[in-house]
């Protein structure tokens, strides 16, 4: 049962609107009940890094008997719809099936235990297998597993167009594991360049500006197949969040009081470890290809050094860092590829020449130390409420300098560690006992400083608020 916590003085207020359960089994099989008065919390979670969202429900049942032979027994895969009020007072309804219960403890004819639910896509996944030849941009092959052909979303499918094409022999994968085998594969549209860092040129003699990198997730406004520089790049970006989402920590207003937009804590996750930039290869890669095709071996190196300045950056950081360059000068990382060029033979060109041909040399080092490099700087912060926040979002932070006191002005500002991050992952708790409401934000980005753009004069449609 949730108890008082000291911080729910800062969270925002909110309320359940209704909480139902479809029951799947017993004599009420195919029955909806109204369960809100016998929930204690609700925990959500999102991450960039997984295609489904989660949930947990924490109930303390004396009456229903929804676990057992009275109302139930739940058996797993009921449907889950919960609303809740939010504290803009907007309404926000959230989907799930029961995957899982846990934590059950008996005490006299009291009951608590917690629900575990997923997104109905996640029970799908397993049972959908893909066994037609996929072809085109890897951004259409994810609309054609999430689609009729896959796992048939009725949800919103945003996706990052590609530049490249694919011809994918799926082998009886499973619609999500198609998915995360383009996150490597793929080449957007936009800054960047691929490979060695100065491009490459397609058959038709389109050149290549885009940087390798993506990440499939499912967050509250559907399922994301999202470039890496797509997500960061600012001054266009689609999902810089106008909630008010400009958060504060340590800053008080002129009465002294904590702001709406005030951080109720903070952790930094993730700061310098040059030994794990070493071992991952952030700076630099070795690949080696082998290709059972035409039994060519290949090996190409990728810098981060060569490619810094064609790429979105959340930071104020126009180059490597002294030290990073350092890193950036030697592979300190290694790894191998099979290639199969046959597999992307049209038939009416050589495999080579082919439209569907392996950019696997380009792409895979540049997703590699994208993905590394967004670990440069991390944050944990907990905030009031705001429901409209996603992963995916950018939002901005704003850190007391240690060495001054009080202020809002640029001098009271840690100028390193405040700007704009990326959520890439999200709970947070709904406290009923206290009717309120926290989220909890991992933040990252790949560069250090503080970025000085005001999306509102760059873009129309939404904008950081003050």
């Amino acid at each position: 049962m949730a108890t008082k916590d000291k911080n729910l003085n800062n969270a925002a207020a909110f309320s359940f609107t209704s909480v139902k359960i479809t029951l799947e089994d017993g004599k009420n099989k195919g029955k909806t009940f109204q369960i809100k008065g016998i929930i204690n919390g609700f925990t959500y979670y999102e991450d960039i890094t997984r295609p489904f969202i989660s949930a947990n429900l924490n109930i303390t049942d004396s009456t229903a008997n929804l676990i057992g032979s009275g109302t139930g027994p739940i058996t797993g895969n009921e449907l889950v719809e919960i609303v809740v009020l939010g504290p803009d007072e907007k309404e926000y309804t959230y989907y799930f099936r029961v995957y899982k219960v846990g934590d059950r403890i008996n005490s006299g004819k009291v009951q608590n235990y917690n629900l575990g639910l997923i997104s109905e896509e996640a029970l799908a996944n397993p049972q959908t297998r893909i066994r037609k030849t996929l072809t085109g941009r890897p951004d259409e092959i994810v609309r054609e597993c999430l689609g009729e052909e896959g796992l048939n979303t009725p949800k919103d499918i945003i996706t990052d167009p590609c530049l490249n094409k694919k011809k994918i022999l799926p082998k009886n994968l499973s619609p999500f594991a198609i998915c995360a085998k383009l996150q490597d594969q793929s080449i957007p549209f936009g800054k960047g360049g691929i490979g060695s860092g100065v491009g490459a040129e397609t058959k038709d003699g389109k050149y290549s500006d885009g940087t390798a990198g993506f990440f499939f997730y499912e967050n509250a406004r559907g399922f994301n197949f999202r470039s890496i520089d797509g997500l960061m790049d600012i001054e266009n970006s689609m999902n810089i969040n106008n909630s008010g989402a400009n958060y504060v920590k340590a800053f008080r207003d002129s009465a002294g009081d904590e702001m709406p937009e005030t951080i109720i804590d903070v952790q930094f996750t993730s700061e310098i470890n040059l030994m794990q930039s070493l071992l991952t290869g952030a700076y630099s890669i070795r690949c080696q290809y082998y290709d059972i095709s035409t039994g060519e071996y290949k090996e190409s190196t990728y810098s981060a050094n060569k490619s810094w300045d064609k790429q979105a950056h959340l930071g104020s950081q126009d180059e490597l860092t002294p030290g990073q360059k350092i890193l950036a000068g030697r592979p300190t990382r290694i790894v191998s590829a099979i290639l199969d060029s046959e597999s992307y033979y049209s038939g009416q060109d050589s495999a080579v020449d082919s439209d569907y041909q392996d950019w696997t040399p380009s792409t895979l080092p540049q997703a590699i130390s994208r993905n590394y490099l967004l670990n440069t700087q991390g944050l944990r912060i907990v905030v009031p409420g705001n429901l409209q926040l996603v992963v995916g979002d950018i939002v901005k932070v704003f850190l007391q300098n240690m060495s001054t006191q009080g202020g809002r002005d640029l001098e009271s500002v840690d100028q390193d560690h405040s700007g704009f991050y990326l959520i890439t992952s999200l709970s947070r708790f709904y406290d009923r006992v206290n009717d309120r409401v926290t989220t909890m934000l991992s933040l990252k980005r790949d560069s250090y400083g503080l970025l000085d753009v005001d999306p509102e004069d760059k873009r129309s449609g939404a904008a950081l608020a003050s």
